[in-house]
């Protein structure tokens, strides 16, 4: 194989490297590398779950078992152009890509539950246990659909609350399909099929070279599937009358179907201007929308989530207030414990809908917001960070990394010398001796 590759993210989180020979282009992309950056030559090393970083050297990469990756890749046509799936990119039993299904399902029970019981903590901690082991594409979809159906789930109980006339002009019958069968229904349909993968692109003129990207996520498909029966536009509407019902016995939140002068401008700085579609909805400085026009248009949502998510996950942003038994500073605040949400701070502010997002070695700016990265390591957080695709071009060997294949046709191995305490100390009588694991194939050199 000749050489290539990569590093990590969630988030289902992205970028850039050089892989296999000639053969590799429409072969799958499988076994134990180390991976290298183009630009300087580092070795990257996943010291955990979101802690990785290209900073070793390859002597040293020789002597640390976080530096090996095991790497399935599967080729795929499209538009024309031969790119790579990535089905797993492990090291250590860490998943740093990763798209398995083994515990998927059951990832989404256990923070859901988690949250709806109101323990933030163990939802969290729940996540970061899950990450490990399923990767952080499907965790990114567990996080979409786990807060989904529990939200779903919570206006349920409102319905008795709506009055006859209201459940009649919804057309709603008793028996008729729950909210929470309709949040898993949508998530079956349309979550679970929202492109988080990420991929390996060639590099085009070179038979070895690949970037590595992830498309982030679009709200076209979720307006689509709004707008594309009566059956999910009843069901999506049951659940507008049954939030506007909760909202209007909590004062001072508001219902969410407005955008302020403030709220505005904020979308302005993002790329999307509200006034050029909804100034026919503007009135003394705010925009009066409603929930079927904002889930009606895939970009209005997207904005309007985007706002939300930054809101209930920065603690100083948070309003203190609980909706559907969750306070949101208390949530805001154990979810920036974790790593994997400050990641998602600095990064939503400057990320568009759709875009196709690289990972790069290094810190860049695309002229208005400085990327950082999710991936860290101590605090040399700018070793990693994402790109759009003008940027990752224009950033040149930033975007593109080397996969080193360890085999036995290469100088590419990894070395331990374990100290038999039996055998080289035999007078210490609480001696023993080591006993080392490894996910990757090993040979002993030399005496045993």
């Amino acid at each position: 194989m000749g050489k290539s590759f990569l590093r990590s993210m969630s988030l289902a989180l992205t970028a850039a490297f050089t892989i296999g020979g000639a053969a590799a282009q429409e072969a799958n992309i499988q076994g134990y590398f180390r991976v290298q950056s183009a630009q300087d030559q580092s070795i990257v090393e996943v010291r955990g779950p979101l802690t990785t970083a290209p900073d070793v050297t390859f002597n040293e990469s020789l002597t640390k078992a976080g530096t090996v990756m095991r790497l399935r890749a599967v080729p795929q046509n499209y538009k024309g152009q031969t790119r790579y799936i990535i089905g797993n990119l492990s090291s250590q039993g860490i998943e740093v890509f990763g798209a398995p299904d083994a515990n998927y399902m059951d990832a989404i029970v256990d923070i859901a539950a988690d949250v709806d019981m109101g323990d933030y903590q163990a939802a969290m901690y729940s996540l970061q246990r899950n990450i490990r082991e399923i990767g952080y594409i499907s965790a990114g979809r567990t996080i979409i659909q786990a807060l989904f159906e529990v939200v779903a789930g919570r206006l349920d109980s409102e319905i008795g609350s709506l009055t006859q006339e209201q459940k009649d002009a919804l057309g709603y019958e008793p028996g008729q399909e729950s909210l929470k069968e309709f949040a898993q229904r949508f998530n079956s349909e349309v979550s679970a099929n929202i492109d988080l993968n990420a991929y390996l692109e060639p590099v085009e003129g070179t038979d070895d070279q690949y970037r590595l990207y992830f498309n982030w996520i679009d709200c076209t498909s979720v307006s689509e599937f709004y707008h594309a029966t009566e059956q999910n536009k009843k069901s999506f509407e049951l659940g507008f009358a049954c939030m506007r019902q909760y909202m209007s016995n909590k004062p001072g939140l508001g219902s969410g179907e407005t955008v302020d002068a403030n709220e505005a401008a904020l979308w302005k700085s993002w790329g999307f201007d509200i006034s050029e579609k909804y100034a026919d909805k503007y009135k003394d400085g705010i925009y009066y929308l409603t929930y079927e026009e904002i889930f009606g248009d895939h970009e209005l949502l997207y904005n309007w989530l985007k706002m939300y998510i930054e809101r209930f996950i920065d603690p100083a942003k948070a309003p203190n207030a609980e909706i559907l038994g969750i306070n949101f500073v208390d949530f805001a605040t154990e979810m920036q414990k974790h790593q994997i949400m400050q990641g998602f701070l600095k990064y939503i502010p400057s990320i568009q809908e759709g875009q196709k997002l690289y990972l790069t070695n290094g810190r860049f700016t695309d002229g208005i917001n400085e990327f950082s990265t999710v991936g860290t390591v101590s605090d040399n957080s700018n070793q990693f960070g994402l790109l759009g695709e003008e940027q990752a071009m224009a950033a040149g060997n930033a975007a593109i990394w080397t996969l080193l294949p360890i085999d036995e046709n290469t100088n590419n191995y990894f070395a331990f010398n374990p100290v038999a305490y039996r055998a080289d100390k035999p007078g210490f009588e609480d001696g023993f001796l080591n006993a080392a694991y490894y996910d990757f194939p090993v040979e002993p050199v030399g005496e045993s």
